[in-house]
C-alpha cells in the first residue's frame, strides 16, 4: 500500500505540467527575497553593493546624488572613506574621479582577498565536519552492531565538545584575523585621503594633520616597519623639496597589498595550527572518550 502511494506521489510530481513549476519557483524566490529584507546585509553583500555604488560615485556627474547610498551600510573603513572624500567635494571643490576609481580597484581586490579568507575558513570546517561524521559514524554502527543501552551522558558530552570546538574555533580565528589585518585598512584610509587633498592644493602640513598620517609611524606591526620609512622619507622631500609624491604614495599602496598577501600566508599557518589544536582537543577527544568507555565495559571492539 505505502509503495503504490509513493509511486502515484511520484508519478503526480513528474507529470506536473512546467508552468506549475514555473510559478511555484517565483514564489519561492519571491518569498526569499522578502525574507532577505529582514535580515541586515552580510559583509560579502555590502563589499559588493559598495563596488557598484562607487562605480556609480565614478561616472556619476553629480556626486551627492549617490551619497545617500553610501550611507546605510558599514563595510570596514570604506563607507566612512567615501562619506569623507564626499564631504571634501563639497567643502573644497575639485574632481574625485580618479580617487573613487582607485578605491573601487582596492575593493575588488579586497573582493579577491575575502574570498580566499571564506574558502580558507571553509575549508577548516569542513574538515571539522568530516571529523565530526566519522565520529558519529563509529557510534552509530557499534551501537548497532553490539546492541548498547543507552548511554545519553556519554552521547551529550560528545555534542557538547563538537559544540565547543566549532565556537573556539570561530572566535580564535576572528581575533586572529583582526589582529593580523586591521592594520593594512587604516594604512589604506590614510593614503587615500592625503592624496585627495594633495589632488586639491590642499597645504602639506595642513593635509598630513588632517588626515593623521603621523599616527602611522606608531604603529608596532613589524611588516610595515620599512613602508614607514620610505613615507616618512617621502613626506620630508615633500616638505623640504616640494617634490610631487603621488608615484611614492601609489607605490606604498601597491606595497600594502603585497604586505597583506605575504600575512595571509602567515595567518594560513596560524590557522593549521589552530585546527591541530582543537580537532585533537574538541573533536578526537570525543571519539576516544566513547571508545574508553565501551573499553571500560569490558567490550572488545
Amino acid at each position: 500500500m505505502s509503495s503504490a502511494l509513493y509511486i502515484s506521489c511520484l508519478a503526480i510530481l513528474i507529470l506536473l505540467p512546467e508552468k506549475i513549476w514555473l510559478t511555484f519557483a517565483h514564489y519561492l524566490e519571491t518569498l526569499w527575497e522578502n525574507l532577505s529584507r529582514c535580515f541586515p546585509l552580510s559583509q560579502e553583500e555590502r563589499r559588493l553593493r559598495l563596488i557598484d555604488t562607487l562605480g556609480e560615485i565614478s561616472y556619476s556627474p553629480v556626486l551627492d546624488a549617490v551619497q545617500v547610498n553610501t550611507l546605510d551600510y558599514q563595510y570596514k573603513f570604506y563607507t566612512n572613506l567615501i562619506s569623507e572624500l564626499l564631504a571634501y567635494t563639497r567643502k573644497l571643490g575639485g574632481s574625485s574621479k580618479n580617487i573613487f576609481k582607485e578605491i573601487r580597484t582596492g575593493l575588488i581586490r579586497d573582493d579577491q582577498f575575502e574570498k580566499k579568507l571564506k574558502k580558507l575558513r571553509q575549508g577548516s570546517y569542513l574538515q571539522f565536519m568530516a571529523t565530526t561524521l566519522i565520529t558519529w559514524v563509529f557510534i552509530a554502527f557499534s551501537r548497532s552492531i553490539l546492541e548498547l543501552r543507552p548511554m545519553p551522558k556519554i552521547l551529550l558530552t560528545i555534542v557538547v565538545l563538537q559544540i565547543l570546538g566549532l565556537y573556539s574555533f570561530s572566535i580564535l580565528v576572528r581575533r586572529s584575523q583582526k589582529s593580523s589585518f586591521s592594520s593594512f585598512g587604516n594604512y589604506l584610509k590614510k593614503f587615500y585621503l592625503f592624496k585627495s587633498l594633495l589632488s586639491r592644493s590642499f597645504p602639506v602640513g595642513r593635509a598630513i594633520d588632517e588626515v593623521g598620517l603621523m599616527e602611522l609611524f606608531g604603529n608596532q606591526n613589524r611588516a610595515l616597519k620599512n613602508l614607514n620609512s620610505r613615507l616618512r622619507n617621502s613626506l620630508e622631500k615633500l616638505q623640504i623639496q616640494g617634490r610631487p609624491i603621488n608615484d611614492d604614495l601609489q607605490k606604498c599602496i601597491e606595497e600594502i597589498w603585497f604586505l597583506q598577501e605575504l600575512e595571509f600566508e602567515q595567518f594560513n599557518k596560524k590557522v593549521g595550527a589552530l585546527k591541530l589544536f582543537i580537532i585533537p582537543t574538541f573533536f578526537l577527544s570525543g571519539y576516544f572518550f566513547y571508545l574508553f568507555h565501551l573499553m571500560r565495559a569490558g567490550i572488545s571492539l
